[in-house]
């Protein structure tokens, strides 16, 4: 199947939060919580833009983000994010530049 857009946060509110408010603007998501669930998902679908959180838990963002390069080209589009309100509290302005994408 083919996705607007893989989220990955480990998160799993903010995956939720994330993946219906983009829901509601036509934006087809698909989530996943961890390195692994990312790469299963990217084994049997294809995404135009992937919004990665960068702190996974024990695994950072940067390290997977550079997995997905290297696995695989078709990829324009990779956005690395942290949804921390205080310490980005335009975090907002993302999701308007997400939106144009599409």
């Amino acid at each position: 199947m083919i996705y607007d857009c893989l989220i990955i946060d480990d998160e799993k509110s903010l995956l939720d939060a994330t993946s219906e408010y983009l829901n509601l603007f036509g934006i087809s998501t698909v989530t996943a919580e961890s390195q692994e669930q990312c790469f299963e998902v990217l084994s049997k679908d294809r995404v135009k833009l992937i919004l990665l959180d960068i702190n996974l838990g024990d695994e950072s963002g940067f390290e997977l983000c550079k997995k997905i390069r290297q696995m695989t080209d078709f990829f324009s589009f990779i956005t690395i994010f942290s949804l921390i309100p205080a310490l980005y509290p335009h975090h907002h302005l993302t999701v308007r530049c997400i939106l144009q994408l599409f």
